[in-house]
């Protein structure tokens, strides 16, 4: 069993337990990031596999890689929110739940900083392969994820907000 899915079994053994009642996240909270956090994962595996089948140009493969890598970057910080949050969903103690809800606010920083930073280098892939139908569609699926994810996290930044004050 690979480290990540030890501990994606050990967050979701922990959410099994009932949480408190004044708890900042539920567990459909931890399961929407879960949900993206797959999908994210999803897309980038499938672009590792187009990468392969690909018999175009090098150049091709070459936007394909650096848009798989800003995929990778931005579902690993989604996967790590996703964590914190079942995490924090989990806690009985009140304490504990704040340090895990200031810790998810820091994720969710260097989160927006991954989602930022991968819209701007995968629409730069997209451009220097404009003839290539392939980055395209890839670079925009993960696009659209990115976009999805964004919208998740603003309701989820107001959460700690309020927590926090």
């Amino acid at each position: 069993m690979s480290l990540s899915r030890f501990a994606a079994t050990i967050v979701l053994a922990l959410l099994s337990g009932a949480a408190s009642a004044e708890s900042t996240f539920t567990r459909a909270d931890a399961e929407r990031f879960h949900s993206i956090a797959t999908r994210l994962a999803v897309a980038t595996v499938d672009i590792t596999q187009a990468m392969r089948q690909t018999t175009a140009s090098p150049q091709t493969t070459n936007c394909l890689s650096g848009i798989h890598d800003a995929g990778a970057s931005v579902t690993e910080s989604v996967t790590a929110a996703w964590r914190l949050i079942a995490l924090a969903a989990s806690m009985r103690d009140e304490a504990d739940e704040l340090l895990v809800v200031a810790a998810l606010a820091d994720s969710l920083a260097a989160t927006n900083v991954a989602m930022t930073g991968t819209r701007q280098t995968i629409n730069g892939w997209m451009g220097l392969c404009s003839f290539a139908p392939i980055v395209a569609a890839k670079g925009q699926a993960l696009i659209n994820l990115v976009s999805e994810t964004e919208q998740m996290v603003g309701p989820v930044s107001q959460k700690i907000r309020g927590r926090l004050k």
